[in-house]
């Protein structure tokens, strides 16, 4: 629509056009890409400061509105699931590097949307902070633990080898002083086997 090219809006997936002034999803069956959903982005991905205001309806389908915020790019975002699950729940999902977390700890509520009712559906981003209001009412107050930058352990396995195990959590190279107390280390070799293991991704795991 010419509407939505003329504005700056982004279409990734989906069936969209500009009916009588609003913006309208015409696809109700399963979204063509599982990851984000048929949606349309607006906006520039450097704001972290915002207030976003909408009125969503409900045509047809059986659920509700994906309204992705915090966006960088189609594979690196956060997207307010209202009625997902079959219009049973709502909650925050975080898509990171193209992988979809599942409903956000401490964000996920039961609810049930009606179709054909309009509804006010706001979304304050203020930093690392997200608040999420459906009609007025506060459904979500989201603030990501800040991460630990460095994880460690010290075992020794049955061979009696010392095992030591970091996790650097941060993108930069970080120097660590290891101090292991009442062990006989005149026993052990002075040089050590090392495996690196690395990823882009904190959701990913060692498997």
């Amino acid at each position: 629509d010419s509407v939505l090219k003329d504005d700056g809006w982004q279409v990734h997936k989906g069936q969209w056009s500009i009916k009588d002034g609003a913006l309208v999803q015409a696809g109700t069956t399963h979204p063509s890409d599982s990851i984000t959903g048929d949606v349309v982005y607006v906006g520039d991905s450097s704001w972290n400061n915002y207030t976003l205001t909408v009125k969503g309806t409900i045509l047809a389908g059986s659920e509700g509105f994906l309204i992705p915020i915090c966006v960088g790019d189609k594979d690196n975002n956060i997207f307010w699931n209202l009625g997902g699950w079959g219009n049973t729940v709502s909650c925050l999902e975080i898509v990171e590097n193209g992988i979809k977390s599942g409903q956000v700890s401490g964000t996920a509520k039961s609810i049930r949307l009606s179709k054909n009712k309009t509804y006010e559906i706001k979304i304050v981003v203020e930093d690392q902070r997200i608040c999420c209001y459906l009609d007025g009412k506060l459904y979500i107050d989201y603030k990501p633990a800040t991460a630990t930058p460095l994880y460690e352990t010290a075992s020794i396995d049955a061979n009696g080898d010392i095992i030591l195990k970091f996790v650097n959590t941060t993108s930069h190279i970080m120097d660590i002083n290891v101090a292991l107390q009442s062990i006989d280390l005149s026993q052990y070799n002075t040089t050590a086997s090392v495996v690196s293991l690395s990823s882009g991704s904190l959701a990913d795991v060692n498997s």
